[in-house]
């Protein structure tokens, strides 16, 4: 009777542990066809926000997968009812994820807890993909929160239909290099770039100022982008011709002007330095074309040729016989900075 009785138990322990295992093989096929469902006929893959490549732990990737704005689905039992396509890049896997937004997630941990592995699923476009990591613990101390590249730009000033200058911040924790500049996702050469690139940009660094030549449209939209050497890309939307001043102060040297007088004889610059750096004024341009700019010798600047930071202003008198109703075009040198470059016509 004791060996029946117990043989009963056994049998409903049995019935009891199929029955929790089939719940959980239906509560992870019903997210899996949620998941698929949501995504089914997707077009494209999005490009998430950058990633430094390394990893060091699980809660590493819970937590960038968070950030990510991913759902994340944790299960002890696993029982996909579709093909897997296995993914070995962690980044490829992360483009799947942050399009998706779901992330079903399995965790194994050896006995001794001296390795744990993460396996990752997701699904798009009705395919089912997984990737997985294993990371191997020591008694070292907890490595350092993982870098990441950011990169914002802060403001941009239009020199008409030649050029623009963008202020840009290194708003990251990684040193980068900052590779080319994109127009409406259309490198620029090096040679049309101030200063030169590639060029070193350091997380401690102050905010750059890029001079890029290139001819645009007034009201024509721009999407401007700064491309790292690690491919990242960090874009902003502009209209041409329309200014947008960087808040805290523009870097370095920004000269721009607050009016110009036309006299018997003379033009009146009013010159402003909206930037963080003092300006020390190096030459005058003046002429009828932005191709026939000659230098001018008979200039007076007043107080001098020094322009202070922080909104310092100076008066710029040229001996120049003009004619009315003519536009004339002009350009300010620093000896440090972007030159100003303007036209105007006389009345």
């Amino acid at each position: 009777m004791e060996v029946k009785h117990l043989r009963t138990h056994l049998v409903l322990h049995l019935l009891e542990l199929a029955v929790i295992i089939a719940a959980i093989a239906l509560s992870t096929v019903m997210v899996l066809n949620t998941m698929r469902d949501e995504n089914q006929g997707a077009d494209s893959l999005l490009e998430p926000p950058g990633f430094n490549g390394h990893l060091y732990s699980i809660a590493h990737v819970e937590r960038d997968l968070e950030d990510l704005g991913c759902n994340i689905i944790t299960f002890t039992e696993f029982y996909p009812e579709s093909t897997i396509f296995y993914m070995s890049n962690y980044t490829d896997f992360r483009r799947i994820a942050y399009t998706t937004q779901y992330v079903l997630m399995k965790t194994e941990q050896t006995s001794d807890e001296a390795r744990e592995t993460v396996h990752l699923f997701a699904t798009f476009d009705g395919t089912l993909f997984q990737h997985s990591i294993r990371f191997q613990h020591s008694n070292a101390e907890e490595p350092p929160e993982p870098t990441f590249e950011d990169l914002e730009i802060a403001g941009i000033r239009w020199t008409p239909n030649s050029a623009f200058a963008i202020v840009v911040e290194n708003t990251g924790t990684k040193n980068v290099t900052v590779h080319h500049i994109e127009v409406n996702y259309v490198a620029i050469a090096s040679g049309n770039v101030s200063p030169a690139t590639p060029f070193p940009f350091k997380a401690t660094d102050a905010a750059k100022t890029i001079t890029v030549t290139y001819t645009y449209t007034n009201g024509s939209s721009y999407d401007i982008s700064v491309v790292t050497s690690s491919g990242h890309e960090f874009t902003d939307h502009f209209t041409g011709g329309q200014n947008e001043p960087y808040a805290d102060g523009q870097a370095g040297v920004w000269l721009d002007h607050d009016a110009v007088s036309w006299t018997q004889g003379n033009i009146t610059i009013y010159l402003r330095n909206k930037g963080t750096s003092d300006a020390e004024i190096d030459a005058v341009y003046v002429g009828t074309s932005s191709e026939n700019l000659e230098p001018q010798t008979a200039v007076t600047y007043t107080p001098s040729t020094t322009v202070k930071k922080d909104g310092g202003t100076i008066t710029i008198t040229i001996d120049y016989a003009w004619a009315s109703d003519t536009r004339y075009y002009f350009t300010i040198a620093p000896k440090l900075g972007q030159p100003h470059k303007f036209d105007e016509k006389a009345p």
